[in-house]
């Protein structure tokens, strides 16, 4: 079970990283050809050079948050393999877990910069550009914080078992 959990976040890694390539080519081709996309920004009317920026700007949100994802896919992918080798209560997977909190209150800030960016488009346009607030990602940073501690403990406790043995 584990070896699929392992080959599925790999397999998420990469899809990440392809986002982030199309994120990129989008981005060069609105920072480096606007003619060429022109037309998409067209039903805008007054308002498509401000779209085409702010666009812009969400795809730089996106590229960061690959950055981001990477971090998290990465460091479970590492903590997946310390559970198979019999050894999950150790002071890396703590520290893998704290780097996880501190990647998910980065994307969750993007997110707030993305609302930003969302409800200033929908003021300028009248088109509702879906952003909401949630609290789901706020409490998991806390969650991996908590987890983080316990794993710090846990991995005490372990080194202390393995002493006395």
């Amino acid at each position: 079970m584990l070896g699929a959990v392992r080959l599925l976040l790999v397999g998420i890694n990469l899809l990440n990283w392809l986002f982030a390539l199309g994120f990129a080519l989008i981005l060069a081709l609105l920072l480096l050809a606007p003619g060429t996309v022109a037309p998409a920004f067209a039903k805008f009317g007054s308002h498509a050079a401000l779209m085409r920026h702010a666009g812009a700007v969400t795809l730089v949100v996106g590229i960061a948050s690959v950055a981001a994802a990477h971090v998290i896919l990465t460091r479970l992918t590492a903590m997946v393999d310390s559970v198979a080798a019999g050894r999950p209560f150790t002071l890396a997977n703590a520290d893998r877990l704290r780097t996880m909190a501190w990647a998910l209150l980065a994307f969750q800030l993007l997110d707030l910069f993305y609302g930003v960016i969302a409800i200033r488009m929908s003021a300028a346009t009248g088109r509702y550009f879906g952003w909401g607030p949630g609290i789901g990602g706020w409490l998991a940073v806390l969650l991996l914080l908590v987890l983080a501690r316990v794993f710090r403990q846990g991995a005490a406790m372990q080194d202390e078992v393995e002493a006395t043995v």
